[in-house]
């Protein structure tokens, strides 16, 4: 290394310093850092493609987004690369909805005309990866999401090598256009050897974690279904943050309802405090614990209590609600009592 070229190398080291001048980084949504690449996880079928089409829905017009967690956003552009869903598919979701959008700052780029049209998109490829600088580069979008990126990829999602480029190239292109850029992603399956009590964290994405150590933000979607009380049709989905490089932002979930005026669609969020959040959580286990049971099984208090990892008293509140609701039948046990499982 000649003195000149070390001269400018040494010039790049930086001293902490806590009154340094500091770029503030916008979060498009009140979640995806501008700039940074952010993931969203979730089992296949749980909602992630209809939670980006409502966030894209609401950027595009402004104002109160995830029932106020950004109050007064401008209108934002959103990309979507539409893999798994299709520009079809989007539009007909569309139209079961009430939301209101600006169909001008929203542009569906879909991954199977874009193939029949013989364009490379693969992002393993440089001819992939032109076209998506191209398009960058003349829409000047605030916002990108994917959905979902193994349909814009040829390589083995378990080679960290393989993946480290996409998701290097993608974190880049981020920040030289300044935008977000959101991936829409998959989390494994659970094993039947993981505790009900463990809740979906980074390690439960898929692939390998060059994604994830990557990115600056990671959200995980699940469906949290109360096996007693919720409409299957319309399960409720809860949001965590479960990485951040800054301040997480609160679970928080949402859930569909039909719109009485319109008769259509449209989302109820819902945001929880901290000892809502335990209790619902406790619930939702509660409801998982007893449908990996046997009809006819015998669930002590003592037992629930060390499943769920609470007090008795909270286990005992938990096995009388789900008796009320027909799911378990009270019988003696011994000198006490249990409580048998229901077909």
């Amino acid at each position: 290394m000649t003195e000149d070229v070390l001269n400018r190398v040494l010039q790049l080291g930086h001293s902490m310093d806590r009154e340094a001048e500091t770029p503030t980084i916008e979060k498009i949504a009140g979640l995806y850092p501008r700039g940074f690449m952010s993931i969203v996880a979730a089992q296949a079928g749980t909602g992630k493609t209809w939670f980006m089409q409502y966030i894209a829905c609401r950027l595009s017009i402004g104002g109160n987004i995830l029932a106020g967690l950004v109050t007064k956003s401008k209108p934002y552009k959103s990309l979507i690369f539409a893999g798994e869903t299709g520009k079809d598919l989007l539009n007909l979701r569309l139209k079961a909805t009430c939301w209101n959008y600006n169909k001008h700052r929203i542009r569906i780029y879909d991954a199977v005309e874009m193939q029949i049209a013989e364009i490379p998109i693969m992002l393993n490829t440089p001819e992939g990866r032109t076209t998506f600088i191209a398009i960058l580069d003349h829409e000047q979008p605030d916002i990108v999401f994917f959905d979902t990126l193994i349909s814009f990829h040829t390589a083995d999602e378990s080679k960290q090598a393989e993946m480290t480029g996409i998701y290097t190239f993608l974190l880049k292109s981020a920040n030289a256009f300044n935008c977000a850029v959101v991936l829409n992603h998959h989390t494994r399956k659970r094993s039947t050897k993981t505790p009900l009590t463990q809740g979906y964290t980074q390690d439960d994405v898929i692939g390998s974690n060059a994604g994830v150590r990557l990115a600056s933000n990671v959200i995980i979607l699940a469906q949290e279904k109360d096996a007693i009380t919720e409409d299957e049709g319309m399960p409720t989905v809860t949001v965590r943050n479960v990485k951040s490089w800054d301040k997480r932002i609160p679970s928080f979930s949402y859930r569909f309802f039909t719109d009485e005026a319109t008769g259509k669609l449209d989302f109820a969020i819902d945001w929880r405090t901290t000892a809502e959040n335990e209790a619902w959580s406790l619930r939702e286990r509660m409801a998982q614990f007893v449908d990996s049971m046997e009809a006819g099984a015998l669930l002590t208090l003592e037992k629930v209590s060390a499943n769920l990892v609470t007090s008795k008293d909270n286990a005992r509140n938990y096995l009388d609600e789900f008796t009320k609701k027909g799911r378990l039948e009270r019988v003696k046990f011994m000198n006490g009592t249990a409580w048998k499982v229901k077909s």
